[in-house]
């Protein structure tokens, strides 16, 4: 019997220690359970429900040339810079409407238009009336150099006026090459053949470089810096030509900063 019992207490042991073990885990349960889960750390503020905008940093699909208060007949509308939100003009930046009596005719302007130098062809392309949108911009279809004529300006290219004709045209279009992507390589002395909807032609001489100026200065600067583009002092034969320069830059909405100017004087 001795020997009997003798065995037995390390079994008892055992259920005895078990017994303890589930104590002990069933207390650490229970205080953790107070205390509550560990969570994982998170941000100090919620992420936003969306990605903020980015900026545009590709070509714009269009490339609007802003134009100036409308020349003939009075404007309805002052200048604005080619973003929607911005203002009007100052009222230095709008030329003197044209007389009536220089007012073009429509059916006798230009349709035709190249630039060479020697046999190098730098601009080859048809040409449309065209006219300001409602955001004061000349943005002609692709493919398409855009004569700004009436009735919101006054003068066929290479008419005898104090106000020069006006040209416009894309340097691209949605990423493809359009009729003025070289435009800002024309220098002085390059030549300009105007075609007519009679058939005629006139030649201009380019009379500098294309230059390089602030989209918005353009246009706000049209009565002192840039008269020149607009208004001549005298009567002459002038055509004045536009479109994007994308390489200096583009605005947060996706605008060139600056437009190429050409400005070629008639000579036949």
């Amino acid at each position: 019997m001795t020997r009997t019992g003798h065995r037995r207490r390390p079994a008892r042991r055992a259920v005895t220690l078990a017994l303890l073990s589930l104590v002990l885990v069933g207390a650490l349960v229970a205080f953790w359970g107070w205390r509550g889960a560990p969570t994982a750390a998170g941000p100090d503020t919620a992420a936003p429900t969306s990605a903020p905008p980015s900026a545009v940093t590709s070509a714009p699909s269009v490339a609007e040339v802003t134009g100036p208060a409308r020349a003939a007949p009075e404007p309805d509308v002052a200048a604005r810079t080619s973003t929607p939100e911005a203002t009007a003009a100052p009222a230095t930046a709008t030329p003197t409407p044209a007389p009536a009596e220089m007012t073009a005719d429509p059916q006798e302007g230009p349709v035709h238009v190249t630039i060479t130098r020697g046999e190098m062809v730098l601009v080859d392309a048809p040409v449309g009336l065209t006219q300001l949108n409602d955001r004061d911009e000349l943005n002609p279809p692709p493919g398409v150099v855009g004569w700004y004529g009436p009735p919101q300006w006054s003068t066929v290219p290479g008419d005898l006026s104090t106000y020069p004709g006006v040209l416009a045209g894309h340097t691209s279009y949605d990423g493809v090459r359009d009729v003025f992507h070289r435009l800002g390589e024309v220098r002085a002395g390059d030549v300009v053949v105007i075609r007519y909807a009679d058939g005629q032609e006139a030649s201009f001489d380019v009379d500098a470089d294309a230059l390089s100026v602030p989209k918005n200065e353009v246009t706000e600067k049209a009565g002192t810096d840039y008269a020149w583009v607009w208004s001549l002092d005298e009567p002459g034969r002038t055509v004045s030509l536009f479109s994007c320069d994308l390489a200096q830059g583009l605005d947060v909405t996706g605008h060139s900063l600056n437009n190429w100017v050409v400005q070629a004087t008639r000579t036949t």
